[in-house]
Order: structure tokens, then sequence, then C-alpha cells
């Protein structure tokens, strides 16, 4: 695991890594005590490591303290791994680049779910997308496998036979009887409309653009409320955007309209409270996953025009689509929705369907199990993710080369 919370793909996961137990032992690795630890830790044995969270640097400055970090987590895992002597490694996330590094020394095969997009062409960050290219090269390079959420993110990855795109499966929640007691337990009793925006607190998330366009609706529908559900990873740069938005709220006489909801288990709960999902997100989000969700719980959804989105769900006919970064076009989405009544029902009766039968749970199960066992096939019958006799053959001929240089020069 790449976070020590318990939302995103650590829980996307669990019905796949769930099923693997039945069949194999599974150890569960993440990087502090929390969510993940608490979710796992009842149906494997789990295992808290000291290594990083996030990997790619930003900044120039940022450069030497990423490199030191990565070397002292290949170690890190190298010894996890000789310890465990584990068949296949699954790897949630292309951010922890130390994993395949030390599986691949190890001749472990690793199967990498890969849920980000990495934009490789950001100039205005030239140190983050080098870093996001080489992350992309080094996946592609060392992965067994790469499972991706979605086709926009399996795109980035163009070796063919070890790509496969198998989105996560989405559950409808039981949420109806519990509508009331869900909207007191957040603040909103009596919401006309209830907002919500679900997701890690983050500038890519894009918490504050909904926030600036509350103002606007506030103006039209005075008992408007928002619920915004969610805490931020353990980076300094989530931590500051968080500790700006408080100071938004008051700036905009906000106080009584934005609840902070902190992270909310089970997020059905949410859902239940809301008249409308809104999902802001900036970054160039791999699959969009809220939106799913909101739509399976019956509820209509105003998002960006980011990433994998707009492939899944259409403009007008599951969601509405809107530009990232612009608040007036949220608001002028959520006026609509919330006008209009028979809008709202028919985008969340064709966006149900939609969901439920093309993100069904069993089926993501199952082809994940049969990745899985090809991988683990094709290592037994000698796969590439072995270092072949020529290769280690090389590496011992440079290890002589290196003794006996450093012996010549003493």
């Amino acid at each position: 695991m790449h976070i020590p919370t318990a939302g995103g793909p650590p829980q996307h996961l669990y019905p796949w890594l769930e099923a693997v137990a039945r069949e194999r032992a599974v150890e569960i690795a993440v990087p502090a005590a929390g969510g993940a630890e608490r979710l796992y830790s009842a149906l494997v044995p789990t295992h808290v490591l000291p290594y990083s969270t996030a990997l790619l640097p930003a900044t120039p400055a940022d450069v030497a303290k990423v490199v030191r970090r990565f070397i002292r987590d290949v170690r890190a895992f190298a010894t996890f791994f000789r310890d465990r002597r584990p068949e296949a490694v699954v790897v949630v996330t292309t951010t922890l680049p130390a994993v395949l590094v030390a599986a691949r020394r190890a001749g472990v095969p690793v199967v990498v779910y890969a849920a980000e997009i990495h934009d490789a062409a950001d100039l205005r960050r030239p140190v983050k997308a080098i870093a996001a290219l080489a992350t992309r090269k080094l996946t592609q390079a060392c992965a067994s496998a790469i499972v991706c959420c979605s086709d926009a993110v399996a795109r980035q990855y163009q070796r063919a036979g070890h790509v496969r795109t198998i989105s996560p499966g989405i559950r409808a929640p039981e949420f109806a009887a519990d509508r009331a007691a869900s909207r007191r337990q957040l603040g909103v009793l009596g919401a006309q409309p209830c907002l919500a925006v679900v997701g890690n607190i983050a500038e890519g998330r894009g918490q504050a653009d909904l926030i600036r366009a509350l103002p606007t609706l506030l103006r039209v529908f005075p008992r408007i409320r928002c619920v915004v559900a969610g805490t931020t990873l353990d980076r300094a740069r989530d931590a500051a955007y968080r500790d700006t938005l408080v100071p938004l709220v008051e700036d905009l006489a906000l106080r009584d309209v934005v609840t902070f909801a902190g992270f909310v288990d089970p997020v059905a709960s949410v859902y239940a409270a809301a008249d409308i999902v809104v999902n802001p997100a900036r970054v160039s989000e791999g699959l969009g996953r809220v939106a799913l969700e909101a739509l399976a719980a019956g509820r209509p959804v105003v998002s960006t025009h980011v990433g994998a989105v707009p492939e899944i769900l259409r403009d007008g006919e599951e969601v509405l689509l809107v530009p990232p970064a612009q608040p007036d076009a949220i608001a002028e989405a959520v006026a609509v929705l919330w006008r209009d009544q028979r809008l709202r029902e028919r985008l969340v009766e064709a966006g149900r369907t939609r969901v439920l039968a093309e993100f069904r749970e069993e089926d993501a199960t199952g082809r994940f199990l049969s990745v899985l066992a090809d991988v683990l096939a094709a290592h037994a019958q000698g796969a590439p993710s072995t270092p072949s006799p020529r290769r280690t053959a090389r590496r011992a001929t440079r290890r002589r080369a290196r003794r006996l240089g450093r012996s010549t020069s003493a």
C-alpha cells in the first residue's frame, strides 16, 4: 500500500485481495499505522514498514531528498522480500518505484495497479514532469503486469502484452433509510440543496473551486449547504492547501454553509445526505470513482472534464461536465441540476444503470485473479522478471571489475 489511510486504492482493491487470500497466503505492507492497516489486519497479516508515501519530486530542491528516500526504501523492501520470500508482489500505485527495483533485484514478479495519469508534458513543473516520465518508464520496464483502472491510464504504457484495463467494482450502497440520520450527523438537516465533495484534501482535488462557487449559489438558494468529506495525506503541500480552506470559507462568509466532515466511513452516508455530488478535480483523474459511486448511490453528479471522466461518463447523458478550475461553471451546472428535477432523475437513471452494468465487482475480481495467475505461471516457467543467467553473469563481471579497480587504486 502507498498510503496509510483506508480510502482510495487500498479500499477499492480490497475485494480483489480478499479473493486472492482465499486461495493463497497474502501479507500487506503499509507505510504507517492507520485505516489501511485496520482494514486489512482482520483479513491477513499486516506489516508497518518505514517507507515513503510519495516519491515524485516537484522542484529541484526535492530531488536530492527523493533520491535518498528512494535508496533507503529499496533497501527496506529488499530486506522485506528476502525475509518473506513472496511468490509475487502487488503494488497498488505507480508512485512507489522502490518496490519495483527491489522486487526486480530479488527476481520476484510484480503486478502494478495503475490508477494515476502522470502528466509528463507539464512544462510549468519540469522536474515533476521528468520524474513522472521516469516513473512511467520504470513501471513499464519492471512490472510483470500493469493493471490499469481505465483506458486513459493504460494509454501511458505502450508495451503490448502486459497491460490490462480492469476498473475496480462499484457497489450500490443501501442508504435510503439513513438519509435523515446522515444529514443530522453531518449537520445539514435542512439543506436545500446539500452539495457534497468527496476525496482527499489536496489542491488537485479542487475543493477550493467548489467553495468559491458557493457565494453565487447562495444568492439563489439561501438554504444551500456543502459537505467537504476527506482528509489529507501525509504531505506538506496537502496540509498547506488544507490550511487555506478555512480562511477561504471565512473570507467568503460561508461559515454556516460549509461543513468539513473529515474522513467519513462509510462514505455512503455522505452520498445519502447529498442532493448533488460535485467532483471539482483539477488533476487528470485515472477513473473518477467518486462520480461513479455517487451515481450508484442514486445521486446526480457535476464533474470536471478531466482525465478518464469524459471517457467513462458522458456530458448530458449521465453527468454534467464542466471545465476544471472554473467556479462559475460549477455554480451554473449545480443551479441547472437543482432547478430541473427531470434532468436529475434522467441523469441518475442512465448513470446508475451504466455503472452497475459496466463496473461489476465480481467481473473485476475475476479478471484480476486471472492476471495474477498468468503472472505466477509465467514466472514458474522462467519469466523475464527473474534475472537471466546472462544478466547475472554480467552483474558478477561488473562487480569483480569494480573490486579489481579498488584493489589496483589501493
